[in-house]
């Protein structure tokens, strides 16, 4: 990224951070105000391979923990980003909520906004969207 696309990129496309989260651990919050219909994690890691549960099974126990703590799990597939678990960033903190304002979107491979979203709101998705056993 070029640094004037950069300067563009911050003006533009960073709505969110992490802080600590009243309804699990850390969570991602609007730093500003967000108009519905917004892709919130404009590049981010939009890409994944998936996998069979057995495939990761001779994955050493607390890689598979990290993977199963951070990864969705969806049609019995887990996927895991193209460039690793290092890679995690800011879009898998996104808590759960029976009561969403955000959902993602498996075309574009995004968190989109369902609602304007106030600045200190926290986001938050419903993961039964993931066809995931979910623990509230």
């Amino acid at each position: 990224m070029k640094k004037a696309d950069l300067i563009a990129n911050l003006r533009n496309d960073v709505y969110c951070r992490m802080k600590p989260s009243p309804i699990h651990g850390v969570g991602v919050f609007a730093i500003r105000t967000i108009p519905k219909g917004i892709n919130i994690f404009k590049g981010s890691q939009e890409s994944f391979y998936d996998f069979t549960k057995k495939e990761l099974q001779k994955i050493s126990k607390p890689v598979q923990k990290l993977i199963y703590d951070f990864c969705c799990i969806e049609k019995g597939k887990v996927f895991i980003p193209k460039a690793g678990l290092n890679s995690i960033d800011i879009s898998f903190f996104v808590n759960h909520s029976n009561k969403p304002n955000v959902r993602f979107d498996e075309e574009q491979g995004s968190f989109i906004t369902l609602r304007k979203i106030s600045s200190n709101e926290e986001l938050v998705v419903d993961y039964s969207d993931f066809e995931k056993n979910v623990q509230t």
